[in-house]
């Protein structure tokens, strides 16, 4: 396979966006759209329970402390590097260099409040805590005068409120835009406390009748491009394009070859469409309940190992270790219309298939079932995964049913934006709901191109579409019917 070594491009009709082919480890948001709308925190709360006899006191803060330090070696999410002047200002991740420089980052961003002496209450702890997270851009983006103030980092926040005597303990997690709605907060946090009660319980001592609670309004930067605000200066244009040039370089391992004369201005639209029906639909979803993974998890698991297997299948070689595909949420909530969670039994996952960080080893030729079974697991575990499901049971639109032509994801243009967002709708006639779907058109200049994969996997009325919209500069329907038919023969065989 060829290095990808792709510069930002600068959007000719938006000048103030940089794109790339997402196949680095960086992400840089659009300094224009933080300035217009602020930097925003999405908020988990999860609450858990220790005894106090098992862990309490200095001990307790002395563990969640090491494990927010855990969670953060591994996490180069959890926090942001401002770079640039204020007139250029943009964002990447920070990469924990040293023990030394996770120390510093665990203390500016943990924080431990007491029972009784920095709050009387829950709900106290609750109310401040909002307030504290939420920050206005006029914070990262001072006037010239004052870039002395100007914080040099943006950190996903920690802050725990221990009640000690009956050993009652909330865990409250701010995620930055980074993290897209703070999805993986409710990852961060099962990591946390699964680092909080290491060799302490033979399982995690969730209260799982208190599930974590938003306690903010979601708003999701659609992957940190947005047309909003004005261009970059020259200079900051410039600098810009020389770090992308330094840090986006990636071997493509599931795609296939990169075209000689490709360039992300000739990325062709393509969009492929299956339907798993609901017999099949009922068994994939019965065999991972089993189990106890959720639906989120099976195509996640299947869609890596179908992704290895058509690998193998073009070099014949079997590799010893297996790296497991890092899922980024695409498409949200945002373009969704009410009408159509009416749907029955309505779930949905955006990806994007792309290589990830994750390494499991000894993966080799062993039985496709246990493939599965090892990267279900490690899902559990990874901050990659998409934690995000709708199961619904609304029987209103008990006919719905999209028709096969429907695309129900976004489509590429020609000039690599995504023209246009499908949202999905009932079409009503005279007040009555005849369980058509129509399709509304939404601009976003988002440019979305080159060797990825977006899969959009729908549910509705027990049925599964599996849809997927891809460049065909890279990919072939060919090659997106095989890694359909891998896909749906390993989640029917788990």
């Amino acid at each position: 396979m060829e290095d990808l070594r792709l510069k930002w491009k600068q959007s000719p009709t938006h000048p103030n966006i940089y794109v790339r082919d997402l196949l680095g480890a960086e992400l840089i948001v659009d300094r224009a759209h933080i300035c217009q709308n602020g930097n925003y925190y999405p908020l988990y709360l999860v609450r858990f329970h220790i005894d106090p006899k098992v862990l309490s006191g200095e001990d307790l803060q002395r563990r969640i402390k090491c494990a927010w330090k855990e969670v953060r070696r591994n996490a180069p999410q959890l926090a942001i590097q401002v770079c640039g002047p204020p007139s250029g200002r943009y964002f990447r991740y920070e990469r924990p260099k040293s023990e030394a420089a996770v120390d510093k980052w665990v203390e500016r961003s943990c924080h431990i409040f007491e029972f009784g002496t920095d709050f009387a209450s829950v709900q106290d702890f609750r109310e401040a805590f909002p307030s504290e997270t939420q920050t206005s851009y006029s914070t990262f983006y001072p006037a010239e005068s004052e870039i002395g103030k100007s914080p040099d980092h943006l950190d996903c926040r920690c802050k725990a409120f221990l009640n000690v005597s009956p050993g009652e303990h909330i865990i409250a997690i701010s995620c930055h835009h980074s993290l897209s709605d703070g999805i993986g907060g409710v990852q961060i946090c099962s990591n946390l406390i699964d680092e909080i009660s290491f060799n302490e319980y033979g399982s995690v001592p969730w209260d799982l009748a208190t599930e974590h609670e938003r306690l903010s309004p979601a708003f999701y930067i659609q992957l940190g491009i947005r047309k909003e605000g004005e261009a970059l200066p020259p200079a900051s244009a410039a600098a810009l394009d020389e770090l992308i040039a330094k840090i986006v370089s990636f071997k493509g391992l599931y795609t296939d070859l990169c075209p000689n004369d490709y360039s992300y201005d000739k990325a062709t639209p393509k969009i492929y469409t299956e339907i798993i029906n609901k017999d099949a639909t009922h068994k994939i979803k019965l065999a991972f309940k089993v189990k106890g993974y959720t639906i989120t998890q099976a195509f996640n698991a299947a869609s890596a190992v179908a992704c290895q297997t058509i690998q193998v299948r073009k070099t014949g070689v079997v590799p010893d270790k297996f790296r497991q595909m890092s899922f980024h949420p695409c498409n949200m909530r945002q373009h969704y219309l009410s009408e159509f969670k009416l749907s029955k039994h309505h779930y949905e996952v955006s990806i994007i298939n792309i290589p990830g960080i994750l390494v499991v080893d000894g993966i080799g030729e062993i039985d496709d079932r246990i493939k599965m079974e090892i990267l279900s697991r490690e899902w559990l575990n990874s901050t990659d995964m998409l934690l995000w499901q709708h199961e619904m049971n609304v029987s209103l639109l008990s006919n719905l049913s999209p028709s096969f032509e429907t695309p129900i994801v976004p489509k590429l243009s020609s000039i690599g934006n995504v023209d246009s967002y499908f949202r999905l709708k009932q079409h009503v006639k005279g007040g009555q709901s005849n369980g058509c779907l129509t399709v509304l058109e939404s601009n976003t200049q988002v440019r979305l191109c080159g060797p990825e994969v977006l899969i959009h996997v729908t549910g509705i009325n027990g049925e599964i579409y599996w849809t997927a919209s891809y460049d065909s500069q890279w990919h072939s329907e060919k090659s997106m019917k095989e890694f359909f038919e891998e896909t749906r023969r390993l989640l029917l065989l788990f």
